[in-house]
This record gives structure tokens, C-alpha cells and sequence, in this order.
């Protein structure tokens, strides 16, 4: 995929807007790491750098937003009472304070797959540096 001059210049307009310099959208630090071009959601996804997932700098995901594509999945929780249970969208624990009953640490934990039924609508490519 190769951007043109015109392109990535209206996008740096669109980020930059009103404060009048140029910015790289991703880069910038300004909120969200997601903006909309063109009917299109550029998101900036970053991976993980515990599991070693991600997108290579040089490389792009793509894949449609539509009815019908993807399904969620809810995987049971890592508690011995939810083994052979069916999952849940999300398992709130409560941690009591065991030492003087003074307050409780809340967690909220999920277990979600997303499933592609059309395998056939992701697409990947490599990013041509413009020029």
C-alpha cells in the first residue's frame, strides 16, 4: 500500500487541525492511536510486548467491519468454579483484606475469543515508503 504526498498531507491536516503544524497521526501522542480517513479506521496497533504479537513497522492488517464476519467466543474462567461451565462475558472477583477487614481489591477478568468465519476478508500487506 503506497500513500500519496496528497494523501498523508490530509491526514496530517485533519490531525493537526486548528494548531497549524504537520504531525505524524500515530506518533503524535494525541489521544487515541485510531483516527477515521477516507470511511477507513487507521488504527496504530501496537501488539504486545509480553507475548511478542504484533505487526511489523513495515506491514499492515486489514480487515472489514460488517454483520456476519466475526464471532465471539467466551471461554470459561482460570477459578475452580467455573471449570466445565459455560463462559461468561466477564468474572468480577472480590479480594477481602484478610489482615484487618479494612478494604477489598476488585478485579475483573474476561475470557473472549473472536472468531473469523470469512477467512478470506483479512488481507495483509507490506507499506511502500513514499517517493
Amino acid at each position: 500500500m503506497t500513500l500519496s504526498s496528497t494523501i498523508t498531507g490530509d491526514i496530517d491536516c485533519w490531525i493537526a487541525g486548528a494548531v497549524g503544524v504537520m504531525c505524524d497521526p500515530f506518533t503524535s501522542g494525541w489521544g487515541d492511536d485510531a483516527f477515521d480517513y477516507a470511511e477507513i479506521r487507521w488504527v496504530n496497533y501496537r501488539g504486545s510486548e509480553e507475548s511478542g504479537v504484533g505487526v511489523p513497522t513495515d506491514e499492515f492488517r486489514a480487515f472489514p467491519v460488517a454483520p456476519g464476519i466475526f464471532e465471539e467466543g467466551l471461554s470459561p474462567g482460570e477459578f475452580l468454579d467455573t471449570i466445565n461451565m459455560p463462559g461468561k462475558r466477564q468474572y468480577p472477583l472480590v479480594i477481602p483484606d484478610k489482615k484487618r477487614n479494612m478494604f477489598v481489591d476488585l478485579e475483573i477478568y474476561s475470557y473472549p475469543l473472536y472468531i473469523c468465519k470469512r477467512p478470506e476478508a483479512l488481507r495483509r500487506g507490506r507499506i511502500k515508503p513514499a517517493g
